[in-house]
């Protein structure tokens, strides 16, 4: 037992190299985050649809203003109240909330090095034992109405419906920023 305790030490110390502080990922599709219903804040309490956003956040909000006709009054969260569906009488409130997360690690080799930095030859970026990997973007969406309903919860009745129009959104987003891409040059 103490042997596989060692070498399981000495493969993560000396082959890997890192322990992940804060480990962000890339979402290839998308991903369904459960709500916590007792939790205080909204952002918490209500089930989000989830995808990365392979650009500046700027570039969605514009798609957003474009598409549902309103313009945005905080620069990262979009709300919008529209009618999805015409054999529904309800009209879902839609929140688009942006967010920025940074990967962190514990590099083990700079942790164990001698360097300081207080040595002349300290390079923070390459010998800090905390190093910052990629910086990824999310679109968080939350689907509720005026009563607080929360419509992507899995019991809901309209949850898949919701999903295939989350991901056709999605989508028309990915047309959008090429398109914006090309148009501007990028």
């Amino acid at each position: 037992m103490k042997k596989l305790l060692f070498i399981n030490v000495f493969f993560l110390v000396f082959i890997q190299g890192c322990i992940p502080l804060n480990n962000v990922h890339r979402i290839d599709n998308y991903e369904i985050k459960e709500g916590k219903p007792k939790a205080r804040k909204d952002s918490k309490k209500y089930t989000k649809f989830i995808i990365t956003n392979d650009s500046q956040h700027q570039i969605i909000i514009k798609f957003l203003e474009d598409k549902y006709h309103e313009k945005s009054f905080n620069g990262w969260i979009y709300t919008t109240s529209k009618k999805l569906f015409l054999d529904e009488n309800i009209t879902f409130n839609i929140r688009f909330a942006l967010e920025s997360k940074q990967q962190r690690y514990l590099d083990l080799f700079n942790l164990f090095s001698n360097k300081s930095e207080s040595d002349a030859t300290y390079n923070k970026n390459l010998d800090d034992p905390y190093q910052d990997g990629e910086n990824i973007r999310y679109v968080s969406i939350i689907v509720t109405d005026d009563s607080g309903i929360d419509y992507l919860v899995k019991n809901s009745q309209l949850r898949d419906r919701l999903i295939v129009y989350l991901n056709n959104l999605k989508k028309e987003y990915g047309i959008y920023r090429t398109n914006y891409n090309f148009i501007n040059g990028k």
